[in-house]
């Protein structure tokens, strides 16, 4: 016989509050680690990016950090570049090398454009019309 949605519902829940806990404590810790490792590295990496051409001291000093964090190979720390690449699945040396010739595709169009940024945005509106 099939039970009925009340019946259903009103069923007991099989895990008790100690297990919930338990399960919850096994789970959360490596995923909230994760997750806070994932948010330093957008960080440093929005950073790295937003401040590239920063003309004012706190945005160079944020550049300089990130870049710093980033190219630092040396640093055994937990939350180094290294071990929370390696912590999150990725290859440290990949993303280090995208970001440097990303930099580098970066210094050089702002080099070959004189009106930097605003001529770069021009001309994709002009490709768009």
């Amino acid at each position: 016989m099939a039970l009925s949605k009340d019946d259903f519902f009103s069923q007991p829940d099989p895990l008790t509050a100690s297990d919930y806990e338990a399960t919850l404590s096994r789970v959360l810790p490596a995923n909230s680690e994760m997750l806070l490792m994932l948010a330093v590295l957008e960080e440093a990496i929005d950073c790295y990016k937003r401040f590239l051409f920063a003309k004012d001291r706190k945005g160079q000093k944020l550049f300089a950090e990130a870049e710093s964090w980033i190219l630092d190979r040396d640093d055994d720390a937990l939350f180094s570049f290294d071990n929370v690449c390696d912590v999150l699945g990725l290859n440290a040396g990949y993303l280090r090398g995208g970001l440097q010739q990303w930099k580098e595709a970066q210094l050089v169009n702002r080099k070959e454009s004189p009106h930097g940024l605003r001529d770069q945005r021009a001309r994709r509106r002009k490709d768009v019309a």
